[in-house]
């Protein structure tokens, strides 16, 4: 059986203990100074994640994991080429979520990843 194809569908990743690769063989790593996925808490409504697999042109795929505090309407992510990401709640009218303390799940995906 071919394992990459599962009941008619292709499979693009695999999890594995020490994180997940896509079916080209990229790494999302949990771990690392390089690490291209976790979970952090908001405090005040932003949370800066260090890590050098931040790249000009990424995207942050967010989603809350715990609600907490006055919960925003919105997330937003800014990015320090090979530095950062850096995560922020914010109101609908834009304004920072100063009291968000959610824990944000996050996996960031360079153009290279795909």
């Amino acid at each position: 059986m071919d394992i990459s194809r599962v009941g008619g569908w292709r499979r693009i990743f695999e999890i594995l203990e020490d994180g997940i690769f896509n079916s080209r063989g990229a790494a999302f790593q949990a771990t690392g100074t390089a690490r291209t996925m976790g979970i952090s808490s908001l405090v005040s409504g932003t949370v800066t994640i260090a890590t050098t697999a931040a790249k000009s042109g990424c995207v942050v795929l967010m989603s809350r994991r715990n609600v907490a505090g006055t919960v925003g309407t919105d997330l937003k992510f800014s990015s320090v080429d090979n530095t950062s990401i850096t995560i922020q709640s914010i109101t609908s009218t834009g304004a920072a979520a100063a009291s968000d303390t959610s824990s944000i799940g996050w996996t960031i995906i360079n153009q290279c990843d795909l």
